[in-house]
Protein backbone atom coordinates (compact mmCIF):
# COMPACT_ATOMS: atom_id res chain seq x y z
CA UNK A 1 0.00 0.00 0.00
CA UNK A 2 0.93 3.70 0.11
CA UNK A 3 4.24 4.59 1.84
CA UNK A 4 4.41 1.28 3.68
CA UNK A 5 0.82 1.51 4.94
CA UNK A 6 -1.46 -1.46 4.74
CA UNK A 7 -5.11 -2.30 5.42
CA UNK A 8 -6.13 -5.41 7.31
CA UNK A 9 -9.73 -6.40 6.62
CA UNK A 10 -11.37 -8.77 9.08
CA UNK A 11 -13.11 -11.15 8.43
CA UNK A 12 -10.89 -12.60 5.59
CA UNK A 13 -11.04 -10.27 2.57
CA UNK A 14 -11.63 -12.52 -0.41
CA UNK A 15 -10.26 -11.18 -3.72
CA UNK A 16 -13.70 -10.58 -5.26
CA UNK A 17 -14.61 -8.30 -2.33
CA UNK A 18 -11.41 -6.25 -2.66
CA UNK A 19 -11.78 -5.98 -6.45
CA UNK A 20 -15.43 -4.98 -6.10
CA UNK A 21 -14.49 -2.26 -3.58
CA UNK A 22 -11.81 -0.97 -5.97
CA UNK A 23 -14.25 -0.91 -8.88
CA UNK A 24 -16.84 0.87 -6.72
CA UNK A 25 -14.36 3.57 -5.72
CA UNK A 26 -13.42 4.05 -9.39
CA UNK A 27 -17.14 4.38 -10.30
CA UNK A 28 -17.49 7.16 -7.74
CA UNK A 29 -14.74 9.08 -9.52
CA UNK A 30 -12.18 9.10 -6.71
CA UNK A 31 -8.46 8.45 -6.96
CA UNK A 32 -7.03 4.98 -6.45
CA UNK A 33 -5.93 3.97 -2.92
CA UNK A 34 -2.45 3.35 -4.36
CA UNK A 35 -2.21 6.91 -5.72
CA UNK A 36 -2.25 9.10 -2.62
CA UNK A 37 -3.53 9.54 0.94
CA UNK A 38 -6.90 10.84 -0.26
CA UNK A 39 -7.55 7.72 -2.31
CA UNK A 40 -6.42 5.49 0.55
CA UNK A 41 -8.71 7.28 3.03
CA UNK A 42 -11.70 6.90 0.69
CA UNK A 43 -10.95 3.18 0.28
CA UNK A 44 -10.86 2.73 4.05
CA UNK A 45 -14.20 4.56 4.32
CA UNK A 46 -15.84 2.27 1.75
CA UNK A 47 -14.48 -0.85 3.42
CA UNK A 48 -15.45 0.32 6.89
CA UNK A 49 -19.07 0.96 5.85
CA UNK A 50 -19.42 -2.60 4.59
CA UNK A 51 -21.68 -4.77 6.77
CA UNK A 52 -20.49 -8.38 6.82
CA UNK A 53 -23.42 -10.76 7.55
CA UNK A 54 -21.66 -12.44 10.48
CA UNK A 55 -21.09 -9.06 12.17
CA UNK A 56 -17.36 -9.75 12.46
CA UNK A 57 -16.22 -7.13 9.97
CA UNK A 58 -13.45 -4.75 10.98
CA UNK A 59 -10.74 -2.54 9.47
CA UNK A 60 -7.20 -1.97 10.72
CA UNK A 61 -4.79 0.53 9.13
CA UNK A 62 -1.09 0.74 9.91
CA UNK A 63 2.45 -0.11 8.89
CA UNK A 64 2.60 -3.37 6.98
CA UNK A 65 4.89 -5.03 9.50
CA UNK A 66 2.55 -4.26 12.43
CA UNK A 67 -0.65 -5.60 10.89
CA UNK A 68 -1.91 -9.14 11.58
CA UNK A 69 -0.91 -11.80 9.07
CA UNK A 70 -3.89 -12.10 6.67
CA UNK A 71 -5.25 -15.20 4.99
CA UNK A 72 -5.25 -13.23 1.75
CA UNK A 73 -2.65 -10.58 0.91
CA UNK A 74 -2.63 -8.29 -2.12
CA UNK A 75 -0.60 -5.50 -3.65
CA UNK A 76 -2.80 -2.90 -5.36
CA UNK A 77 -1.67 -0.77 -8.29
CA UNK A 78 -4.28 1.57 -9.70
CA UNK A 79 -7.53 -0.36 -9.89
CA UNK A 80 -6.10 -3.86 -10.02
CA UNK A 81 -4.63 -6.48 -7.71
CA UNK A 82 -1.14 -7.01 -9.12
CA UNK A 83 0.51 -9.26 -6.51
CA UNK A 84 -1.45 -12.46 -6.10
CA UNK A 85 0.92 -14.22 -3.66
CA UNK A 86 0.33 -17.59 -5.30
CA UNK A 87 -3.44 -17.32 -4.85
CA UNK A 88 -5.62 -17.76 -7.91
CA UNK A 89 -7.02 -14.28 -7.57
CA UNK A 90 -7.89 -13.67 -11.22
CA UNK A 91 -9.87 -16.90 -11.46
CA UNK A 92 -11.76 -16.18 -8.24
CA UNK A 93 -12.74 -12.70 -9.44
CA UNK A 94 -13.88 -14.02 -12.83
CA UNK A 95 -16.06 -16.67 -11.20
CA UNK A 96 -17.97 -14.22 -8.98
CA UNK A 97 -20.83 -11.88 -9.89
CA UNK A 98 -18.75 -8.73 -9.60
CA UNK A 99 -21.65 -6.39 -10.37
CA UNK A 100 -23.69 -7.92 -7.55
CA UNK A 101 -20.75 -7.53 -5.15
CA UNK A 102 -20.41 -3.85 -6.10
CA UNK A 103 -24.15 -3.28 -5.64
CA UNK A 104 -24.02 -4.82 -2.15
CA UNK A 105 -21.06 -2.62 -1.16
CA UNK A 106 -23.03 0.39 -2.43
CA UNK A 107 -26.07 -0.63 -0.36
CA UNK A 108 -23.88 -0.57 2.78
CA UNK A 109 -22.90 3.09 2.30
CA UNK A 110 -24.87 5.97 3.89
CA UNK A 111 -28.08 6.48 1.90
CA UNK A 112 -27.24 9.96 0.62
CA UNK A 113 -23.97 8.63 -0.86
CA UNK A 114 -25.36 5.53 -2.58
CA UNK A 115 -25.44 5.14 -6.34
CA UNK A 116 -28.36 2.74 -6.33
CA UNK A 117 -28.40 -0.67 -8.03
CA UNK A 118 -29.52 0.75 -11.39
CA UNK A 119 -26.68 3.28 -11.55
CA UNK A 120 -24.19 0.61 -10.49
CA UNK A 121 -25.43 -1.46 -13.45
CA UNK A 122 -25.15 1.49 -15.87
CA UNK A 123 -21.58 2.29 -14.85
CA UNK A 124 -20.64 -1.40 -14.78
CA UNK A 125 -21.74 -2.11 -18.36
CA UNK A 126 -20.16 1.10 -19.69
CA UNK A 127 -17.01 0.78 -17.53
CA UNK A 128 -17.78 4.38 -16.61
CA UNK A 129 -17.62 6.72 -13.62
CA UNK A 130 -19.92 9.38 -12.21
CA UNK A 131 -17.81 11.97 -14.01
CA UNK A 132 -19.10 10.58 -17.32
CA UNK A 133 -22.59 11.88 -16.46
CA UNK A 134 -21.25 15.47 -16.69
CA UNK A 135 -23.53 16.49 -13.81
CA UNK A 136 -23.19 16.20 -10.04
CA UNK A 137 -25.13 13.00 -9.37
CA UNK A 138 -25.68 13.32 -5.63
CA UNK A 139 -26.38 17.08 -5.78
CA UNK A 140 -28.98 16.57 -8.52
CA UNK A 141 -30.69 13.85 -6.48
CA UNK A 142 -30.98 16.17 -3.47
CA UNK A 143 -32.29 19.18 -5.41
CA UNK A 144 -34.74 17.57 -7.82
CA UNK A 145 -37.21 16.32 -5.19
CA UNK A 146 -40.67 17.39 -6.19
CA UNK A 147 -39.79 17.68 -9.87
CA UNK A 148 -42.88 16.93 -11.96
CA UNK A 149 -41.06 14.14 -13.78
CA UNK A 150 -39.18 12.55 -10.91
CA UNK A 151 -38.97 8.75 -11.41
CA UNK A 152 -39.73 9.11 -15.14
CA UNK A 153 -37.35 7.33 -17.58
CA UNK A 154 -36.75 8.27 -21.22
CA UNK A 155 -39.73 7.52 -23.49
CA UNK A 156 -39.53 6.58 -27.16
CA UNK A 157 -40.60 9.24 -29.70
CA UNK A 158 -40.37 12.02 -27.10
CA UNK A 159 -38.09 15.08 -27.44
CA UNK A 160 -35.98 16.28 -24.50
CA UNK A 161 -34.08 19.52 -23.99
CA UNK A 162 -31.48 19.99 -21.24
CA UNK A 163 -29.20 23.06 -21.09
CA UNK A 164 -30.15 23.91 -24.72
CA UNK A 165 -29.24 20.41 -25.95
CA UNK A 166 -32.14 18.69 -27.72
CA UNK A 167 -32.55 15.02 -28.59
CA UNK A 168 -35.46 12.88 -29.78
CA UNK A 169 -35.64 9.25 -28.66
CA UNK A 170 -36.14 6.89 -31.60
CA UNK A 171 -35.76 3.57 -29.81
CA UNK A 172 -34.22 2.21 -26.64
CA UNK A 173 -33.31 -0.91 -24.71
CA UNK A 174 -32.12 -1.37 -21.15
CA UNK A 175 -28.65 0.13 -21.57
CA UNK A 176 -28.57 2.23 -24.78
CA UNK A 177 -30.78 4.42 -26.98
CA UNK A 178 -30.91 5.46 -30.62
CA UNK A 179 -31.56 9.21 -30.72
CA UNK A 180 -31.80 12.02 -33.22
CA UNK A 181 -29.32 14.76 -32.35
CA UNK A 182 -28.05 17.67 -34.47
CA UNK A 183 -29.55 16.19 -37.67
CA UNK A 184 -27.80 12.88 -37.07
CA UNK A 185 -28.81 9.45 -35.71
CA UNK A 186 -26.54 8.22 -32.90
CA UNK A 187 -26.41 5.56 -30.21
CA UNK A 188 -25.94 6.81 -26.66
CA UNK A 189 -25.67 5.18 -23.21
CA UNK A 190 -28.45 5.26 -20.63
CA UNK A 191 -27.53 6.15 -17.05
CA UNK A 192 -30.29 4.97 -14.70
CA UNK A 193 -30.56 7.10 -11.58
CA UNK A 194 -31.44 6.00 -8.07
CA UNK A 195 -34.73 7.93 -8.15
CA UNK A 196 -35.95 6.21 -11.32
CA UNK A 197 -35.02 8.95 -13.77
CA UNK A 198 -32.39 8.57 -16.49
CA UNK A 199 -29.78 10.65 -18.26
CA UNK A 200 -27.50 10.35 -21.25
CA UNK A 201 -24.61 12.18 -22.90
CA UNK A 202 -24.36 13.26 -26.54
CA UNK A 203 -21.24 14.43 -28.37
CA UNK A 204 -21.10 17.55 -30.54
CA UNK A 205 -18.60 16.40 -33.16
CA UNK A 206 -18.03 19.88 -34.57
CA UNK A 207 -17.37 21.59 -31.25
CA UNK A 208 -15.84 18.40 -29.77
CA UNK A 209 -17.87 18.81 -26.60
CA UNK A 210 -20.10 16.51 -24.57
CA UNK A 211 -23.57 17.46 -23.31
CA UNK A 212 -25.83 15.79 -20.70
CA UNK A 213 -29.55 15.32 -21.30
CA UNK A 214 -31.99 14.43 -18.50
CA UNK A 215 -35.26 12.50 -18.70
CA UNK A 216 -36.79 15.14 -16.41
CA UNK A 217 -36.84 17.70 -19.27
CA UNK A 218 -39.37 16.59 -21.93
CA UNK A 219 -40.24 19.36 -24.37
CA UNK A 220 -43.89 18.30 -24.59
CA UNK A 221 -44.90 17.75 -20.97
CA UNK A 222 -48.15 16.04 -21.95
CA UNK A 223 -46.26 13.36 -23.93
CA UNK A 224 -44.78 11.82 -20.79
CA UNK A 225 -46.92 10.10 -18.19
CA UNK A 226 -45.67 10.52 -14.64
CA UNK A 227 -45.43 7.18 -12.75
CA UNK A 228 -48.12 6.46 -10.20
Amino acid sequence: MLNGLGIFVHYDAHPEFIQAALDYQRMLGFRSPSEDESGLARFVQILANYEEPSDRHGIYVGSNWRLPCPAYGYLIDGWKIVDEENWKVSEMVKECDLEECIAFIDMCQPFRLRLGKDMVHSLFVTNGTLKDLLVNYHYELRTRRGNAYERTPFVEHVTYNTYKTTIKIISRNEDTMIVEYADDIVEVPIYRWRDGTESTVVIDLEAKTKHPVMSTTPVDLASVKKPD
